[in-house]
């Protein structure tokens, strides 16, 4: 094998370690963006599930509504600040 052959073999290893590479990069912002777009999911439900509760909080005007133990019916019980 002559020089040019060597170099071309070199080339093309070359070449296919930057294609390897660039597809894990790709693959790595892949996973990041999946985390990052579940992450942001989680945190509005966060927010939409801490709305309804406040939104709950003044429609029962500091009213709670629990499970009486005994009877299982619901009762209305002023809450203690």
């Amino acid at each position: 094998m002559n020089i040019f052959g060597q170099m071309n073999m070199i080339l093309h290893h070359q070449i296919y370690q930057h294609k390897s590479s660039k597809v894990n990069v790709n693959i790595t912002g892949a996973i990041v963006g999946s985390l990052i777009v579940c992450a942001l999911f989680v945190f509005a439900l966060y927010l939409w599930n801490k709305r309804n509760q406040a939104e709950k909080n003044i429609f029962n005007h500091g009213q709670g509504i629990v499970e009486s133990p005994d009877n299982g019916k619901i009762q209305n019980y002023e809450l203690e600040s």
